[in-house]
């Protein structure tokens, strides 16, 4: 059986799966199937996370504290690369979910 080719899209920081839709449409005119990820860490301009049940939202907005870190007159900001490698961590774990997903799909069509 055929399969098509994957891709994962992980969006830049303050962006979110909306910002890049041209991007993603121009890569599935290609015969790509295009996952487009918003990553609750807090380096998107906002993501909305599952609701718990259909009266809540779940906004999760930019983290703007983050920058609490930075000092453009240091040469090392080990506080905000720390605090940025934590959000990476987290896109990291959710990029992973995502395969795993995907996976576990292709596998169900067998």
């Amino acid at each position: 059986k055929a399969q098509f080719p994957v891709i994962i899209f992980s969006h830049g920081l303050m962006g979110n799966s909306r910002t890049y839709t041209y991007q993603a449409m121009e890569l599935a005119s290609h015969g790509y199937v295009v996952v487009s990820l918003d990553h609750g860490d807090g380096s998107s301009s906002f993501t909305i996370k599952e609701p718990q049940n259909a009266e809540q939202v779940n906004l999760v907005p930019y983290d703007f504290d983050i920058f609490k870190h930075y000092d453009p007159t240091r040469k090392e900001n080990v506080d905000y690369v720390r605090a940025r490698r934590a959000q990476m961590e987290i896109r990291v774990k959710e990029i992973l979910s995502a395969m795993d997903a995907i996976l576990h799909l292709n596998k169900q069509d067998e």
